[in-house]
């Protein structure tokens, strides 16, 4: 896994992996180079946060890469669902792998602003003052797996295509690097 060198050419199918700004990232990266933007985020949540079997997020990831012959940006960590049906294929793979407190402030700030604002996520779903208390928050979920780096490194090894350039993004500082080298805006 390579962190020196950010500057490297990325390929033409790009799997973003991690937490804590992959999918800005990978939204960037899309509105950059204009290929399509695979969330599988999106992908997975059905209405009223109702999960996606493991047959039909592999469906519909496998459709929306046919859909894009000439490349794609994937984002998502649904690996244990998916195998390496995208991040098999994949020439790049962008590894977001911020420090435990910074992904849980990220998470948080992200799930408060969400609540309030009720912008659609996922599909056609919103968060809500609920969830983010509930069991089954996001934030409560990074709470009890603090470890959850090294099963994604554990994961790419297994599932990235040998040849496949990857790219760990370590912190919030490198996260801003990444950026600038690749001559990306961010979002507002």
């Amino acid at each position: 896994m390579s962190t020196a060198d950010q500057r490297q050419t990325m390929g033409r199918r790009i799997c973003v992996v991690g937490s804590a700004g992959k999918t800005s990232l990978a939204r960037s990266i899309s509105r950059k180079t204009g290929l399509p933007w695979i969330e599988l985020d999106a992908l997975h949540w059905l209405p009223g946060w109702k999960e996606s079997s493991p047959r039909q997020i592999q469906e519909k990831v496998a459709k929306a890469i046919e859909d894009a012959p000439n490349g794609w940006i994937c984002d998502g960590n649904y690996i244990s669902k998916i195998g390496g049906l995208a991040i098999g294929q994949a020439d790049t793979v962008l590894w977001v792998n911020m420090p435990w407190p910074v992904v849980i402030w990220r998470i948080f700030l992200r799930s408060v602003q969400r609540a309030i604002d009720k912008k659609p996520i996922c599909g056609n779903n919103y968060e809500s003052w609920r969830n983010l208390i509930s069991p089954d928050s996001l934030i409560l979920w990074h709470l009890r797996n603090p470890r959850r780096s090294r099963l994604m490194r554990k994961k790419i090894s297994a599932f990235a295509h040998p040849d496949a350039l990857v790219i760990e993004i370590g912190s919030p500082r490198e996260l801003n690097r990444f950026y600038e080298d690749q001559e990306l805006v961010r979002e507002t």
